[in-house]
C-alpha cells in the first residue's frame, strides 16, 4: 500500500502482477489549508502538539517563534484534544473551545504578536480530509479484494507523510490501527545485529575497502 497524503490524496494497493490506484480531494487542511491560523511546512509552524495538565505544549520547524500550525501539528491537536475529552467521537469541541479556540501558543511567543489557537472549525477540516482518505483506502482495499492483514508492507510518501505521527495519525482514524498494530509487532520481533564487535562486519569491512 502506498499513501501520498496532500491536497489530493493519492493511494495505491498492489503487487507485481496487478495494482489498483485511486485519488482522493481531501482538501488543504494536511498542509496548513483552510485552518484558522495555519500555516505551510515553514520555519515556526507548529508541527508538534502535546497537552500537560490541560496547556499546550509545542514545538516549531526550526526552533522558531510560532507563526502559525502545519498539517502535523493539527493532527497532533486533534489526537490530544480528542485523549482529553475536550472533543468527543464526532468532533464536536466543548465549551469554552466551541467560541473561543484552544490556545497553542500566547503571543508574547509568537512572530505576528498574536494568540494561535484551534477552533471547531479547523476539527472540522482534519475531520473531511482524513474521511476522505481513509474511505479512499477502504474502497481501494474492497475492490482488490484484500485485507489489512494481507498488506506486507505500508508506505506513506512525502515530506508531510514523512513527519506524521503514526500512531497518532491512526487513533483519529485516519490510517487504519492495523498499521500501528504492525509496527508494534515489528517493534517486538526485531532483533538488533551489534556491528561495532562483529567479527564478520569488521571481515567484510575490510574485504569491500579495494575498488573492485
Amino acid at each position: 500500500m502506498l499513501i501520498d497524503l496532500g491536497t489530493n490524496g493519492e493511494m495505491a494497493v498492489g503487487c507485481r502482477d496487478r495494482i489498483l490506484v485511486t485519488s482522493t480531494a481531501a482538501g488543504p487542511a494536511f498542509e496548513g489549508g483552510n485552518i484558522v491560523c495555519g500555516t505551510g511546512s515553514i520555519p515556526g509552524a507548529i508541527c508538534s502538539v502535546e497537552l500537560r495538565d490541560g496547556r499546550a505544549s509545542v514545538q516549531t520547524i526550526g526552533g522558531k517563534p510560532a507563526s502559525g500550525i502545519c498539517g502535523t501539528g493539527v493532527i497532533d491537536t486533534v489526537y490530544e484534544l480528542k485523549k482529553t475529552g475536550i472533543i468527543d467521537e464526532t468532533g464536536l469541541m466543548e465549551e469554552p473551545w466551541f467560541d473561543e479556540g484552544f490556545l497553542l501558543s500566547e503571543a508574547a511567543l509568537s512572530d505576528s504578536g498574536r494568540e494561535i489557537r484551534f477552533y471547531q472549525k479547523d476539527v472540522r477540516e482534519l475531520q473531511l480530509a482524513k474521511s476522505a482518505v481513509r474511505a479512499g483506502l477502504e474502497t481501494l482495499l474492497s475492490r482488490y479484494g484484500t485485507s489489512y492483514d494481507e498488506i506486507s508492507h505500508i508506505y506513506i510518501a512525502g515530506g508531510f507523510g514523512h513527519q506524521m505521527d503514526v500512531a497518532k495519525a491512526a487513533a483519529i482514524g485516519l490510517l487504519p490501527e492495523e498499521c500501528l498494530e504492525r509496527m508494534e509487532h515489528l517493534a517486538v520481533t526485531a532483533e538488533e545485529v551489534q556491528l561495532s564487535n562483529d567479527r564478520q562486519f569488521q571481515e567484510f569491512y575490510m574485504e569491500y575497502m579495494y575498488f573492485e
